[in-house]
């Protein structure tokens, strides 16, 4: 079997697709296509290149008939992100069938993550502005901050560092 054999036997029996579909996937017409099948014309590196990125196939597959028809799953760019981001199962299946929808289905999924994303960002924003109102130490420091300014208003010279109960009696005998 040879090169050509092997380019109509993928495009043919396991894709299914016409010489012209074939072809205006790689950007050859669909007489170019015959004729490497039939083995009029020799199929260059580049015609290799296209085919095996278009349709995921395994070089060497396709050059010599040794190995996998396509590319191992493990080598693929999703699996490089998994293994990057340490992905589950879980993660991995979204990201393929993310990758499985078509444009607009994936403009719909992607405006409701982000739409997801600002709500969680806005109840952390809320949380931690609640977290700050009831911080003790905070309050603290507000009330001794407010206590030295009301005591510089009225010409006196006041420590915020003072306690707490100085400040009080300072401000009951003002």
């Amino acid at each position: 079997m040879n090169i050509g054999d092997r380019i109509k036997i993928l495009r043919k029996d396991i894709l299914d697709l016409t010489q012209a579909k074939f072809g205006e996937k790689i950007g050859l017409k669909s007489t170019a296509i015959g004729q490497m099948e039939s083995g009029d014309r020799n199929v260059t590196d580049r015609t290799i290149l296209l085919i095996c990125n278009e349709f995921n196939v395994n070089e060497e597959w396709l050059r010599n008939g040794t190995g996998e028809m396509f590319i191992e799953k493990d080598s693929t760019i999703v699996a490089e992100l998994a293994s990057e981001y340490n992905l589950d199962l879980k993660g991995v299946k979204f990201i393929e069938a993310f990758l499985n929808l078509t444009s607009e289905q994936q403009a719909v999924l992607q405006d409701l993550a982000l739409n997801f994303a600002k709500a969680i960002a806005k109840d952390d924003e809320v949380t931690a502005t609640q977290q700050l109102d009831e911080d003790p130490i905070i309050d603290y420091e507000l009330k001794a901050f407010k206590q030295e300014l009301v005591a510089e208003q009225k010409g006196e010279i006041y420590s915020a560092s003072e306690n707490s109960e100085e400040n009080s009696e300072n401000q009951n005998l003002a």
